[in-house]
C-alpha cells in the first residue's frame, strides 16, 4: 500500500506543485480547459500503451522538449508586457503539456494492481488501491494548498467571489494582472512570487534537459559528447534531487506569506468590524501556509527518509556466472533447471552493468527479461516463498507471465534453445542498456 503511496508521489508531486503555481500566476479557470485536454490525452496514451506496442517514453521525451521550450517562453512572458491572451494561450500550453508528461505513468500503475490468476476481490488488492488513492489526494491537496499561499502571498486571500465585495474583487485582479502582464511588479511579495516561480521551473528544465540529451544520446541524434555526458550521468541517477529542490524551493513561499501576516497592517481609522475582518484573513492565511508547510515537509519524509527505508530492505541475490561467445550469452540449461530465480550480470558499452534473469516456468519455457521494468525502472527483482516480487512496488510476478511486456513484468529478452544452453543475443541487452543509466 503504502510503495504505490510513494509512487504517486514521486511520479506526480513536482507537476502538482508547478501547476499550482502556474495557477496563481494566471487565471485558474482559463487553465480549466488546457487541463481537461492534457489529462485526456495523458489518459488515451496510457491505454495505448497498455493495448498496443506504442513506445511510451519516445512520445513523453518529444512532449518533454514541447514542454520545455514552452515554459521558457512562459518564464520570459512573466517578466515582459505583452497581450494577456497571449499569456493565457502559454500558459495553457504548459499546463497541458506538464498533465501529458506527468499522468500517463500514474494511470498506468493500477494496471499492475491484478495480475493473472490472482484474485480480485482480496485484500492485497484493495491495500493497493488505498495506497494509490492516497497518494492522488496528497498531490492534489499540495497543489490546492500551494496556489493558495501563491494567491494570498500580496496579503489578499481571495475567497468565493459570491461572497466577495465589489472593491475587493477590483483589488484582486489588479494583483492578478500585474503578476501576468507587467514587467514591473507592484510590491515585494510579487516579485517573490515571481523569483520562486522561476526557480521552480528552472529546476524542473533541468530535470527535463538531462532526460532530453540522454534521449538525444542514446537514439545517435547527437554526437556523444562524453563530457556533457559525465555532467549529466549524476543528475540521471538521482532524479528524486530535482524533486527535493522544488520542493525546498516552494517551503519559502508559504513561510514569507506567514511572516508577513504575523502583524499584518491594519488600518486604525477603520471600524472595529473592519479591523476585525483584517486580522481574520490574516489568520486564514497563516493556517494555509501552515497546511502548506506540513504537506511539503511530509512529502519530504515520505520520499527522503521513507522510501529509501521501504527499498533497503531486500538485497539482490549474487550474479551467476555465464560464458560470453561471438556475441552470444551461453546459459547452460542444466544450471536453471530447478525453477528459482537466476541472476546474470552483463557489462554493456559505456561502462553499463546490466543485469538480466532466468526463470523455468514449465517444461517448455523460460521466462527470460531484463532485471527491470517500464513501471519501476532497474529496482530489480527477488524471490519469497517460490514467488518473484519486484522490489520496489512488491508486486507478485505471475511467473507464466514473465518474458511478456505489461504492468510491471520483466522487460522481455528474446532467446533460443540450442544444444542444451539457452542463448542470447549480446545486441539485444545493448540495446536496452539505457535502462540502466
Amino acid at each position: 500500500m503504502l510503495n504505490y503511496t510513494l509512487q504517486v508521489l514521486e511520479a506526480g508531486l513536482a507537476a502538482a506543485i508547478l501547476l499550482g503555481l502556474l495557477c496563481a500566476a494566471g487565471d485558474e479557470k482559463k487553465l480549466a480547459v488546457p487541463c481537461l485536454i492534457g489529462t485526456a490525452a495523458a489518459f488515451v496514451l496510457a491505454v495505448l500503451r497498455r493495448t498496443t506496442a506504442i513506445n511510451m517514453g519516445r512520445v513523453i521525451t518529444f512532449a518533454a522538449m514541447l514542454c520545455f521550450a514552452v515554459s521558457a517562453a512562459f518564464l520570459f512572458s512573466l517578466w515582459k508586457t505583452g497581450a494577456a491572451k497571449k499569456q493565457r494561450v502559454i500558459q495553457g500550453a504548459l499546463a497541458a503539456l506538464l498533465l501529458f508528461c506527468t499522468l500517463p505513468a500514474v494511470f498506468l500503475f493500477p494496471t499492475e494492481f491484478l495480475l493473472a490468476g490472482e484474485q480480485f476481490f482480496s485484500t492485497d488488492f484493495l491495500f493497493k488501491w488505498i495506497g494509490y488513492v492516497a497518494g492522488l489526494a496528497f498531490v492534489l491537496c499540495a497543489a490546492l494548498a500551494v496556489y493558495k499561499a501563491a494567491v494570498s502571498v500580496d496579503g489578499q486571500y481571495h475567497k468565493n467571489k459570491k461572497n466577495h465585495e465589489r472593491h475587493e474583487k477590483e483589488k484582486d485582479m489588479k494583483i492578478r494582472s500585474s503578476l501576468c502582464v507587467t514587467s514591473c511588479p507592484q510590491t515585494i511579495g510579487l516579485m517573490w512570487l515571481l523569483i520562486l516561480i522561476n526557480t521552480t521551473f528552472i529546476i524542473n528544465m533541468l530535470h527535463q534537459a538531462c532526460t532530453i540529451l540522454q534521449f538525444l544520446f542514446a537514439r545517435r541524434m547527437i554526437p556523444m559528447n562524453r563530457a556533457l555526458f559525465r555532467l549529466i550521468t549524476p543528475a540521471l541517477n538521482h532524479r528524486e534531487f530535482f524533486l527535493f529542490a522544488i520542493l525546498a524551493v516552494t517551503a519559502i513561499l508559504p513561510i514569507i506569506v506567514f511572516l508577513k501576516n504575523t502583524r499584518p497592517p491594519i488600518d486604525r481609522a477603520a471600524n472595529p468590524a473592519e479591523r476585525r475582518k483584517t486580522r481574520k484573513a490574516a489568520m486564514i492565511r497563516r493556517g494555509y501556509c501552515l497546511q502548506t508547510l506540513v504537506l511539503l515537509a511530509a512529502a519530504l519524509f515520505l520520499l527522503g527518509a521513507v522510501k529509501p527505508y521501504t527499498e533497503r530492505g531486500v538485497q539482490l541475490t549474487p550474479a551467476e556466472p555465464m560464458h560470453i561467445q561471438a556475441g552470444e550469452i551461453v546459459i547452460p540449461l542444466e544450471t536453471i533447471e530447478d525453477g528459482r530465480l537466476h541472476r546474470y550480470n552483463y557489462k554493456a558499452q559505456e561502462g553499463i552493468e546490466m543485469r538480466f534473469i532466468i526463470i523455468k516456468k514449465n517444461e517448455a519455457a523460460y521466462g527470460v527479461g531484463l532485471d527491470a521494468c517500464d513501471i519501476c525502472g532497474p529496482t530489480g527483482y527477488y524471490e519469497r516463498k517460490n514467488e518473484v516480487i519486484c522490489r520496489l512496488c512488491d508486486v507478485v510476478m505471475n511467473k507464466a507471465t514473465i518474458g511478456f511486456r505489461g504492468g510491471c513484468n520483466p522487460v522481455p529478452l528474446a532467446y533460443v534453445l540450442r544444444g542444451g544452453n539457452l542463448i542470447l543475443e549480446t545486441e539485444n541487452l545493448e540495446n536496452e542498456r539505457n535502462r540502466f543509466k
